[in-house]
């Protein structure tokens, strides 16, 4: 069983990130379920960790999760590992060999802003700004600005662009395909239409 977990701050489409992962030929194909007053997707407990309440051995055998399937994960309470004191004792506990790590760059930015802004009752500057600042924090090469810098030397760090993604840009899907080991999911782009058409009504 390969481990894998998405460490996302809110707004960039982490959890949605999450299930479409799963959707993949290895993983466990769970499910989640969209809530049109939030434009968001929200996931059942089978693709959580509460970490701290359950330990990961019990949370895979609460979760079913076997060794058969590979096993991607979303936090709770907080979603990223940056923000947690004890990070590299649950990333080592749970076996976890991959982070993948979503943000929000030039593409469907706007878009991204305009939900985020109504899911958040935020201004349209805050929403902007914390975009921004998500997506310095996993891509800079300054490793004072990179809160991901500090998992490198043990960890495989995978950041994906979400609009290119969504955009169904062939080489960002390919790099998120090569990480995971999988093949193309044979309804991708029908998938990345889904959220968009969900979570960015015109």
């Amino acid at each position: 069983m390969k481990v894998y977990a998405v460490s996302y701050n809110a707004g960039l489409g982490g959890t949605w990130l999450t299930w479409f992962i799963n959707q993949h030929e290895g993983f466990q194909k769970y499910d989640v379920q969209f809530k049109p007053n939030k434009l968001e997707y929200t996931s059942y407990d089978d693709l959580m960790w509460y970490y701290n309440d359950h330990d990961w051995q019990t949370t895979v055998v609460k979760n079913k999760w076997n060794d058969k399937s590979n096993v991607v994960y979303k936090l709770f309470p907080k979603h990223n590992y940056y923000d947690i004191d004890r990070a590299e004792d649950l990333l080592r506990s749970s076996n976890t060999i991959g982070i993948i790590v979503p943000y929000v760059n030039e593409e469907l930015k706007q878009e991204f802003v305009k939900r985020n802004t109504h899911c958040f009752d935020t201004s349209v500057e805050r929403s902007v700004l914390n975009i921004d600042w998500s997506r310095v924090n996993c891509t800079s090469s300054d490793e004072n600005r990179n809160a991901y810098s500090r998992f490198n030397q043990h960890w495989q760090i995978l950041t994906i662009d979400m609009g290119r993604l969504l955009n169904c840009n062939r080489n960002e899907y390919h790099k998120l395909t090569k990480f995971l080991h999988v093949g193309e999911h044979p309804d991708y782009e029908s998938l990345c239409a889904e959220y968009k058409q969900n979570c960015f009504p015109s």
